[in-house]
């Protein structure tokens, strides 16, 4: 008898933002593993119809499979949206910019017209699911993140607005870097993933598709918003993209040392890549 040993896996899943149909067919379509890892690169949330879902989701899916949640510039939004405002123009300042770039939607999920209903209406496990993403997560040959990586700086170097504001059109590949970066955050309308060089990002859910890149087996996964999957054997090469217009909040000293970078526990299990 020939006995076949499936090596685990490690999938990178890109930008979901609300849609919890595609997410589930997606999830469902890898047929997962007990060692398989799942990284997933940040905006869970905003934009579709059940940010609230999603959340929820993901917080069981953890108990079950291993899983890194990297912080994206909604999720960071959202945690904004969690803050008391220190004044009523901060608050409808805040309320205006998330609820135009896809907060109301979320809020919507939450049973909320507001950002105080908001934080009277989400559970602990959201909040505490929200405050414990990082920022980014290296291996020996991968890097994961939301939007940016600057390759001549360590993890503790990289600023926070490449990482979570940085688009694809403006990053610079480094192939003498040794390492395959893997991103979300700017919008393949076609829906494939797209490579620039050492770089492949995996942001197409406004092309219609949510992705995963199975970086073990080089394939990418996808699911649609109706639940209906396919597989895609390669990136396109970066030719073009759509993206919202880019903005960066002032944040405290103190807040942004609690969203320094840290490594998720490995649970005792190897990364495989």
């Amino acid at each position: 008898m020939v006995s076949s040993i499936m090596t685990a896996r490690t999938f990178a899943i890109g930008d979901i933002h609300g849609h919890l149909d595609a997410l589930t067919a997606l999830i469902d379509s890898l047929d997962l593993q007990e060692d398989d890892r799942l990284v997933f690169l940040g905006d869970f949330v905003d934009k579709g119809p059940d940010s609230k879902g999603v959340l929820d989701y993901l917080i069981d899916l953890e108990k079950k499979h291993d899983c890194v949640f990297i912080r994206g510039n909604h999720e960071e939004w959202m945690l904004y949206g969690l803050d008391t405002p220190k004044d009523q123009a901060e608050s409808e300042k805040l309320e205006y910019f998330w609820v135009k770039h896809g907060g109301g939607k979320t809020l919507s999920s939450y049973g909320a017209e507001d950002c105080a209903t908001f934080r009277e209406n989400i559970p602990d496990s959201h909040r505490q699911f929200l405050e414990n993403t990082v920022t980014a997560y290296e291996t020996e040959s991968h890097v994961f993140v939301h939007a940016g990586w600057d390759s001549d700086k360590t993890m503790d170097e990289q600023e926070r607005r490449t990482l979570r504001y940085r688009f694809l059109s403006e990053a610079t590949p480094d192939p003498a870097f040794g390492k395959e970066i893997i991103c979300g955050h700017s919008a393949m309308q076609n829906g494939h993933p797209a490579a620039k060089g050492n770089i492949t990002c995996v942001d197409t859910i406004e092309g219609g598709w949510l992705t995963a890149y199975d970086i073990t087996n080089s394939v990418y996964y996808q699911a649609d918003k109706q639940g209906q999957t396919r597989k895609i054997a390669q990136a396109e090469e970066f030719c073009n993209e759509k993206h919202v217009p880019e903005f960066v909040w002032k944040i405290t000293p103190e807040q942004d040392n609690k969203d320094k970078a840290r490594k998720p526990q490995n649970r005792n299990k190897r990364f495989r890549s």
